[in-house]
Parts: structure tokens; sequence; C-alpha cells
């Protein structure tokens, strides 16, 4: 099994707006580059064309036999409007790294919900635009001075990582779930108050027995570390919430095939709502996904 590193939530930054630098993993606020000009075109939703938020930075180095690239970092765009939280249109990802060539390339990689998937599509610049209805040229150069700083962001705060660490119990959940459900069986629901209490606290391990076992899985492994904001797993296996999951695209710049590298998880959506002030910052209110897929291309 592929070790998994979890993204927990540090310290809230107290200006949102607050400069770091790209060897930061963060939550929202502004994306710090790792150099000055980085020719990203216009980062909008491709749903409704409003200007994409930061949602996460992660400094993201690879070290294997077949590669070894230090200097990389992935950035996640969403867009906060209504009704645009869901569609894979309204999120875009872009990777950066220095390559053996000592020059920095920007690419965007394929952003994927559990619903549905982005097919990316190859623009006639350097980089990929994922957004399906669009080909255009990316000819925009986005840098300190074009960030309007009077733009809401979403509020940020800093990361910390932690490697997830299943024990024995957290395995077994599922068939305790079972052999709990026949125990109760086997008792008088109508002896005493306890065995009341014990029969209500039963008929949810009763109900378990008929939900998905995708989505209980999930549901296990949120309860052993309920603050992870993401989770982390280069070329792993992605933790899925239903069993529908479209395969991703090839790469449209090499042709590779596309593998699992991280996902976004419910608790990210509660720490950005608890922490939006409704004037300063966006608020992701209307998300209302699980969890949220990244692809990149195992080449790079």
């Amino acid at each position: 099994m592929s070790k998994v590193v979890l993204g927990m939530p540090g310290p809230w930054v107290k200006n949102y707006r607050e400069v770091a630098d790209h060897y930061t993993t963060k939550i929202g606020g502004l994306p710090d580059w790792p150099i000055p000009d980085v020719d990203v075109g216009s980062l909008e939703c491709g749903a409704c064309g409003s200007r994409l938020c930061l949602v996460v930075q992660l400094y993201a180095p690879v070290f294997g036999d077949a590669l070894n690239i230090e200097e990389r970092i992935i950035y996640i765009f969403g867009c906060t409007m209504q009704s645009c939280g869901s569609n894979p249109l309204s999120w875009r990802v872009l990777r950066v790294q220095k390559l053996k060539s000592e020059e920095e390339s920007p690419s965007h990689e394929g952003v994927t919900s559990l619903e549905t998937s982005s097919a990316p599509i190859s623009s006639d610049h350097c980089l990929e635009d994922i957004r399906t209805h669009d080909s255009g040229k990316l000819c925009d150069d986005v840098n300190d001075d074009d960030i309007d700083l009077k733009e809401l962001v979403l509020p940020c705060f800093y990361i910390y990582p932690q490697e997830e660490l299943l024990s024995e119990h957290v395995t077994a959940v599922c068939s305790n779930y079972s052999s709990l459900s026949l125990k109760e069986k086997e008792c008088d629901l109508d002896d005493n108050k306890e065995k009341d209490t014990w029969e209500e606290e039963s008929y949810e391990y009763d109900r378990a027995l008929f939900v998905d076992r995708t989505f209980l899985k999930f549901k296990k492994r949120m309860d052993s570390y309920p603050e992870q904001s993401f989770r982390y797993s280069y070329g792993g296996k992605p933790l899925l919430a239903s069993k529908e999951l479209e395969v991703p695209a090839s790469c449209a710049l090499c042709g590779g095939f596309r593998h699992y590298e991280m996902q976004l998880m419910p608790p990210l959506l509660y720490f950005l709502r608890e922490a939006s002030d409704g004037s300063l910052t966006h608020s992701p209110e209307h998300w209302n996904w699980m969890t949220l897929l990244v692809y990149t291309c195992s080449q790079g």
C-alpha cells in the first residue's frame, strides 16, 4: 500500500494576502509563484468566467528511480460562484516545476470529481488548458504586480503533513458493523432503559449494513483523522466515496497516462466556511462535493 500523507490544518494566517514562498503548503490566500513571471493565462472559471481563487498550494517534490524533481509545486484553483463548485470546468490545476534545463515550466493537469471528468484540450501555447469548452491561447502573464490586492480571496491557513497510520481497529470497522448488528438482534429490546438506548444505536449499525461499502471505507478513514483537509499519495490510489469513477484522459502534452496524486476532503469546506467573514473573503458555501480528485502526468 502506498504511503498516504494527510494535509492537517495548522495556524490561520492573520492577513489572508500574506506573502510566503513556493515551498509553503497552504489553503487559500494568494499563490506564491517560484519565479517573478509565470505565464499561466487568465485564471477564469470555464463555466461562468469569474476569477478563480487559490484553494490549495502544495510543495510536492518527487524523488524516485524514474523521476527526481526537487522544485515542484501544485496549485489548485476553484470558482466560488453559485452552481459552479461541482462543475469540473470551474476547477483548474497548475503544476510548476524546474526542468533539467533549469527552466521553469508550468503546466495544467486534469482534475476529476467523483461524478464527472474534465477532458483536457491542448492549446497552441506552452500551457495546456483543461477547460473543455475553450482551446484558445494562454497569453496573459500573471505576477505580483497583476494581482489586485482588493480582490477577494479564500481564508488562508497553513498545512502540516501527517502520515496516515491505520490501526487494526480502523481496518476492521466494516466487520464490526456486521457483528454488532447480529449481536443486537439477540437482545431483548423491552428489558430496560439501557436496552432502549442500545436499540437506537444498533439501528444505525443495522442501517450501515445496507450502505455502500465504498462509502463506509471513505467514512472510516475520515473518522480516523477528522480534520484532514487533503490526502496526498503520488501514484497511489484515491479514497473514493462512490464506486463511480471515470478514467482520466491521457496527458495532452506527452500522451502519458495520468495517475492519482491527491484529493481534497470535506473538512476543508468546513474550515473555509467557518473562517469566511463575508466582506474580505470568498466563501465556498456553494461547494457540495464529497471529494475532489487530482490526477497528474506520470511522466512529470
